[in-house]
């Protein structure tokens, strides 16, 4: 089976992922990804709706477009897939809401956000987190700050430690960003050339250079908002700390699991060690370069 390294992990997965492989000789797996084929002749079961649930065994994914995923411990994902099931949905699933779970697992704070390192040709590079929620355009925002020499450290998913190191860090993920096929052509793609990322949604898949995967220090947390002009205001502890629990990728989970309590220790942390702020612009692709500029006069 081939190894793959993202989010600090050396992973080893027998369900080949669009991601480039690693160069590994005799190394122990951080996280084991198999496959699990039903006996010919087993019926498939007629679930009508996606669903989770936790157990002692872990956390197990049900989604009607792809299957059952098993999670535990954070060391290991177990795929059954179902007849016919799209690869790109499976890739997708694994390495979205599966690979969130497993990393809440192993103990990090996983937020629904994208990420770039702010100084890439630093010796001492940091990292700026993007968050919001889905469509509000993290990913074109880093894109466009790749244009500008960023490096995109991750998209969607990104876990944070903020206990074992002396500052947060964040642990760089995929060499990937998810594009609606407008905002693809504003990066300067032609999205007829980038292939689809899943079925049925029209988001293109855009590979960008791996990330180092370092440990990196978070310098700044950033609020996607929507208003008439392009502004940053610094938010205050309590309302970053809130914005932090509503933008975890996984709150379903905490609140199944019933970890709200270390949930809410690992915001508090976050907050009082990095500074948060609201990032409100006006978005229209047209706008996007005063957009870039203001954040990136920001990180100075």
């Amino acid at each position: 089976m081939p190894f793959y390294r993202a989010f600090g992990l050396l992973i080893q997965s027998e369900f080949a992922l669009s991601e480039p492989s690693a160069a590994v000789s005799q190394a122990a797996a951080d996280l084991l990804i198999t496959c699990v084929t039903p006996e010919p002749g087993t019926p498939t079961p007629f679930i009508e709706e996606d669903f989770m649930n936790v157990d002692a065994e872990g956390v197990l994914l049900y989604y009607t477009a792809a299957g059952s995923f098993r999670i535990s411990e954070g060391r290991r994902i177990v795929i059954q897939p179902l007849p016919g099931a799209d690869p790109r949905m499976i890739e997708h699933l694994l390495l979205g809401p599966c690979i969130a779970v497993a990393l809440h697992q192993r103990g990090c704070l996983v937020l629904h956000g994208s990420a770039v390192e702010t100084a890439p040709a630093s010796t001492d590079p940091s990292a700026a987190i993007f968050v919001g929620w889905s469509g509000q355009g993290k990913s074109t925002l880093v894109g466009a700050l790749r244009r500008r020499g960023f490096r995109v450290l991750a998209d969607d998913v990104t876990p944070i430690q903020v206990r074992d190191f002396a500052k947060p860090v964040m642990m760089p993920g995929l060499s990937r960003l998810k594009l609606w096929p407008e905002a693809a052509a504003a990066l300067g793609d032609d999205p007829d050339h980038l292939p689809q990322a899943f079925p049925k949604i029209e988001k293109r898949l855009r590979q960008v250079e791996a990330p180092s995967q370092q440990p990196i220090p978070v310098q700044a947390i950033f609020l996607l908002d929507k208003g008439e002009q392009h502004r940053i205001e610094a938010m205050g502890v309590q309302e970053a700390f809130m914005a932090l629990v509503n933008h975890t990728y996984t709150v379903p989970l905490v609140r199944m699991a019933d970890t709200a309590r270390d949930h809410f220790a690992q915001c508090e942390a976050l907050v009082r060690a990095v500074p948060v702020y609201r990032l409100i612009r006006h978005w229209s692709l047209d706008a996007l370069d005063a957009l870039v500029t203001l954040v990136e006069r920001s990180l100075v």
